[in-house]
Parts: C-alpha cells; structure tokens; sequence
C-alpha cells in the first residue's frame, strides 16, 4: 500500500507543478473601467429681463464703474453650454453649477462698495460729533476750569473710546478697498482716487423687483437646480420645461402676498404674507402623479426651499425698511434738540452736560438710522443675486 500511496504524492507534485507553469505563462486580464454616467445640464438664458444691469438703478456711477471693470478684467471662466456634470446630480451639486458667477461677482462689488460707503458715513459722522464734543468741552472748561469735575472726567474718558473706534474705522476702510482693488482688478491709487469723494450710501428700492414676473424665479439658479434634480432622477419621465410653469402669471409682489396696486417706495410701509407664495405654485398634475414618492418630495422641498430663500430676504427688506423710517425720523428729531440746546448758549455745569448728552443722543440716532440704510441695500442685493439676475 506505501508505493501507492508515494506515486499518487508524485502525481500530486507533478499536476501542481504544471497548473503553477501555466498560470505563470497566462497573460494578465486587463480590467477596463466602464465610462462614467455623464448628464448633459439645461442651460437657461436669463438675457432680457426687466432686472438688467440692476445695480444702475442705485444711481450711482461709482458704483457703475467698478462693476464694468469687475467684469471686464475679472471675470470667471464660464461654463460651457455643452458643459457634462459626473454622476453626482445631488441637489447641492447642481446649486453649485447653476450659480452663476458673474451675478455673484457683480454682488460683490456691490456689496463691498456699499459697505465701504457705509464705513465712510460712519467715519464723518463719527469726525462731527467729536468736534462738536470737542467745542463744548473746551466751553466747559472755559466756564468752570475744574478738569477734575466727575462730569469732565467722564467725558474724558468717553473721548479717548472715541478715539480707538474712529482707528478701528480707518482700518475697515483700508480693508475694504483693498477687496475692491481685488474684485475689480484697478490699481489701487485709482480705487482710492473714486472711493475719496465724500457721498450718502448709494440709495434703490424693491420695487423693480416686485412689479416683475413671477416666472423669473422659475428660472433662478436654486429652483432651475431643484428642477434638472427632478427630471434626472425622474430618469426623464418629466420633461423640464414641464416644470417651468408651476409657478403663476402675476408680478412678484402678488407671489408674495404683497397687494397687487402696491408702489413700494422708500417711505412706504408694507409686510409680506408669509407662505402666500408656496401656496401659489401650481404643483396639482405632479401630485397626483408622484404623492408620497420620496424623490418628488425631495424635489418640492428644494423648490420650497429656494421660493423661500427669496421671501426672507422680501421680509427682512420690508422690516428693515419700517425700521429705518422710524430710525430716521428719530434722528432728525434728536438732531434738532441739541440744535434748540446749542442755541441757549447757557455756560452752566448742568447746561453743558445736558448738551453733551444730546449731542450723544443724535449721534447714536444717526449711526442706527446709517447701520439700517446699508441693510436694506444689503439685503436688495442679495434679493438681486438669489434671483440670478445682471
């Protein structure tokens, strides 16, 4: 039985041997990588609207100037129109495609150029009430030449905060036209040269916005993402311009449950009907189609979500608006009790102490009154950029 056993070990070796020979002798299996799902995206012209070049509309030729150098010499590559997403179609990729950039570098600069005309408003403000501080302590101690009266010692103290904070604006300044000189690409000496002149924070109102159409939202970058989202994962089976015409025929303050014969100006007083434009969109035929599948919900949670966007922007317009009426109107009143205050011209300690305060009052009516005036043009500009508009 042993020889058996020792040859059929052999035969063992010799078959084991020759599969190690043939599998040395066999060439490797190339793996090939299957291509990558590529998605063609929808491109939207958005030429000819009734919100062109609408950082005109604030008047200003500053403003102008730098936004035609911004996108003369700094102007982003733009995506081609044959341009093919990878497999990712998530709703946070294609917010990132479809965001334009040359609507976000013209906000920008109009932001940057607003807040520096904001910092610079600021700063003469700032210079007046000092002087003005100024004159009536060198009264006071004129009158009385105690400096170390408690009500003198305080305001010596308040005097050198003044100081440190008209440093602080300084540097703000500095700041902001450096991003200026970054976003335009002009020299510096001639950015500084434009922004020198003195002038109030460039002044628009919302109304070009909501006598508009509604259909311009239908075409703003978060909801054309939250539509090219539905009809891929959908694998087609709605057409995107199926999408398009959810959303009614009627001007943008009637969207937003703003009365339709409204002309917002400046001075009007007016609020927003909250979900009034959710409840507007025609969603009807994908209901009863899609009700309860998950990427339809996904879809009309985009689209919620992006109409939404916009309509905290509109109320938060409207509330800063009302406020700053109210700011104003403060300001000028306080403005005009330390005028009937410097006219008495009484010399006493109490006198002049009372006129110190009033002097403080309308200063920090006006800073408030100035911090309101740059939100609302803020909060324009960013309205302006969620709709994708230039």
């Amino acid at each position: 039985m042993l020889p058996r056993f020792v040859i059929l070990g052999l035969c063992c070796c010799v078959l084991g041997s020759c599969l190690a020979v043939e599998l040395e002798q066999t060439e490797p299996v190339e793996l090939v990588e299957a291509p990558p799902v590529m998605i063609e995206p929808v491109i939207v012209e958005r030429t000819g609207t009734t919100l062109e070049a609408w950082w005109s509309l604030f008047n200003d030729p500053v403003l102008d100037r730098l936004v035609s150098s911004a996108v003369s010499l700094n102007m982003p590559r733009q995506k081609a129109p044959n341009t093919l997403l990878n497999d990712d179609i998530s709703y946070s990729a294609l917010r990132r495609f479809y965001r334009d950039q040359k609507a976000v570098l013209i906000a920008d600069v109009a932001q940057s150029y607003m807040h520096y005309r904001y910092v610079q408003n600021q700063q003469q403000t700032l210079d007046a009430y000092i002087s003005d501080r100024n004159k009536i302590i060198t009264t006071f101690i004129r009158s009385n030449g105690d400096t170390k009266d408690p009500h003198f010692i305080r305001v010596k103290s308040e005097s050198d905060s003044l100081a440190k904070k008209s440093l602080s604006i300084d540097h703000q300044k500095e700041k902001i036209s450096r991003d200026i000189t970054k976003l335009t690409k002009l020299l510096p000496e001639y950015v500084s040269q434009v922004l020198k002149q003195q002038v109030s924070i460039p002044r628009s109102d919302i109304t070009p916005v909501l006598v508009s159409s509604a259909s311009m939202i239908a075409i703003s970058p978060d909801v054309i993402a939250a539509r090219f989202y539905f009809t891929q994962k959908m694998n087609n089976a709605v057409a995107f311009s199926d999408t398009g015409d959810i959303f009614p025929d009627t001007a943008l303050n009637g969207f937003y449950g703003i009365s339709d014969d409204v002309y917002v100006k400046n001075n009007a007083r007016w609020s927003v009907s909250v979900g009034h434009a959710v409840k507007s969109m025609d969603l009807q035929r994908f209901e009863t189609l899609y009700s309860g599948q998950d990427i339809y919900n996904d879809f009309r949670n985009h689209l919620f979500g992006a109409v939404m966007n916009i309509e905290r922007l509109i109320v938060s317009y409207a509330h800063i608006q009302e406020q700053y009426i109210v700011l104003r109107n403060a300001a000028v009143s306080t403005e005009h009790r330390y005028a009937v205050l410097a006219s008495l011209r009484d010399r006493a300690v109490s006198a002049q102490m009372a006129l110190l305060d009033a002097r403080a009052d309308a200063y920090d009516a006006e800073m408030a009154a100035l911090h309101a005036e740059h939100e609302k043009a803020k909060l324009l500009i960013e309205v302006y950029e969620k709709l994708g508009v230039y």
